[in-house]
């Protein structure tokens, strides 16, 4: 209650709760854990996304390409 305070004081208003359901693939010849890539589906409501995630291109601040549909 007092995050909510002191948020709501800096301008921020929390919407409702969003559920989110995450469905990871793998490839049947390439091990996405050793490539450090991912692929995939995320339900959220109504909306069903794709998502590929290749390789972090920066260790520091994760930076990796993402391609979503």
């Amino acid at each position: 209650a007092a995050l909510e305070r002191q948020l709501a004081g800096q301008g921020v208003h929390l919407g409702p709760p969003v559920v989110q359901a995450d469905l990871y693939f793998s490839h049947p010849a390439r091990d996405f854990g050793q490539t450090d890539e991912a692929f995939r589906m995320r339900r959220s409501g109504d909306s069903v996304k794709l998502t590929y995630k290749g390789p972090k291109l920066d260790r520091t601040t994760k930076t990796r390409r993402e391609i979503e549909l």
